[in-house]
Parts: structure tokens; sequence; C-alpha cells
């Protein structure tokens, strides 16, 4: 009966312990969500200050006909100056 009793104890604060674990692991994912969130909302706060600044400046401004159509536009505020070219060369037969 004295290992019966000695079992369940150490059953209960088995199940205790690893209550709090639980609990402490998910309130640990919870406050690293809240910090993701948080750094996602400053960067788009970023992006859209910088996507004003282009539109406010008349000669580096998105036209507005190209803006239209666009399905996607992509800012991204830590990149200074960024650049992108494409070339062929046609060979004659």
């Amino acid at each position: 009966m004295k290992l019966f009793k000695r079992t369940c104890l150490f059953s209960v604060v088995c199940f205790l312990l690893l209550g709090f674990v639980i609990t402490a692991s998910a309130q640990q994912e919870r406050e690293r969500n809240t910090k993701k969130a948080r750094a996602a909302a400053e960067q788009s706060a970023k992006a859209a200050r910088v996507f004003d600044q282009i539109m406010g400046t008349r000669e580096k401004s998105i036209p507005r006909d190209l803006l239209d159509r666009a399905r996607t536009v992509a800012v991204s505020p830590s990149v200074i100056k960024a650049g992108l070219s494409f070339g062929a060369v046609a060979a004659a037969a």
C-alpha cells in the first residue's frame, strides 16, 4: 500500500511539472510570435514610408498607369540602390 501511495504521488508531481513546462513553453512561443508580428509591422511601416517618398518625388515616381496595372509592388527599405539588366546577342549565320 505504501508503494502505491508513492507511485500516485510521483505521478501527480510528474503531471504537475509537465503542465508547468508546457505552459512556460506556450508563453515563450506567444512572446516570440508577438515579437515577429511587431517586427513585421515595423518593416511594413518602413516600406510604406519609402513608397510614399518615391511617389512624392516627381522624377523618381512610378508612372501611375504602370502602377494601376501592377499586381504587386515590392519595396525594400534597406536596399539603397539596385539594378537589373538583360542583354542578348544575336548571332549571324
